[in-house]
């Protein structure tokens, strides 16, 4: 991906538009008030369902050894992360993130970030959630090391006050969804 310093993408997607047409219990959700709420408390901002419907939630499956989420950030400002499947640790599909760090599109520069800051790494299990703060934290899935294991979650995107205010180009997300 050329908006993140060349870093991967070997994963397979559920785009937004196919999961709202099913108007099951992921899509309601992203309409659930009560969510909403809760993360605007934990935040301390009024947050909003994502304005950019490609990137407002999606279903992201890495079932195969290499398959990844290459370092990046996230055009909104914050990511609710729903595990529904999650290899153990040592085999891979751990989240590492490297926080506080701002994304300059017009040159990421991902090394420098890595040569100036500690990764941490997180593992999360089926039935857990993370909430992270995704437009200043650079994060990655770290590569699967098998093919007997997979992550599957559901992502959701929340938009602040600032990121409705603000102006945000989404060429990221629309290389995601092009043909391959």
């Amino acid at each position: 991906m050329d908006a993140t310093d060349q870093t991967p993408r070997r994963m397979k997607n559920v785009e937004q538009q196919y999961i709202a047409e099913q108007n099951g219990v992921i899509a309601n959700l992203d309409k659930d008030e009560r969510l909403h709420e809760l993360v605007s408390k934990i935040v301390r901002d009024n947050v909003y369902s994502c304005p950019y419907e490609p990137e407002r939630m999606v279903i992201t499956q890495l079932d195969e050894k290499g398959a990844t989420h290459g370092w990046h950030w996230d055009d909104y400002s914050l990511a609710l992360v729903w595990i529904l499947d999650a290899p153990p640790p040592e085999t891979g599909g751990v989240l590492q993130c490297v926080p506080n760090i701002f994304w300059d599109k017009e040159k990421p520069d991902v090394l420098r970030f890595f040569l100036k800051n500690p990764i941490y790494s997180y593992h999360f299990g089926p039935g857990q959630a993370y909430l992270m703060q995704t437009s200043r934290t650079m994060h990655r899935v770290y590569p699967l090391l098998d093919n007997e294991h997979r992550r599957l979650i559901v992502n959701f995107a929340f938009a602040t006050e600032e990121d409705m205010r603000s102006d945000i180009s989404h060429e990221r997300v629309e290389a995601l969804w092009e043909p391959t």
